[in-house]
């Protein structure tokens, strides 16, 4: 909109990263996100399996909200697809 942003070289509209309860998780994702980010031109958000919880790094108010721990079905979906 204002022409901050780089176009990205891949066509990804937005790609979410799913993140369970465990700190360490938090962190990894938090690494992923930046590479995706920052070197791969990748919109990327980290989702937490509950409503309202924020966990992205780049959120202005740096939220550090649990998720949820036992959403088999997703870990299940995301297995399926790769």
């Amino acid at each position: 909109e204002r022409d901050i942003c780089r176009i990205p070289d891949l066509e990804y509209m937005e790609l979410r990263i799913f993140s369970q309860n465990w700190e360490s998780v938090f962190f990894q994702n938090w690494i992923l996100q930046v590479i995706l980010s920052e070197l791969l031109d990748v919109p990327t958000t980290i989702e937490t399996g509950v409503y309202g919880a924020r966990l992205n790094l780049y959120d202005p108010d740096s939220p550090f909200d649990y998720g949820n721990n036992d959403d088999v079905e997703a870990l299940a979906v995301a297995k399926n697809v790769g």
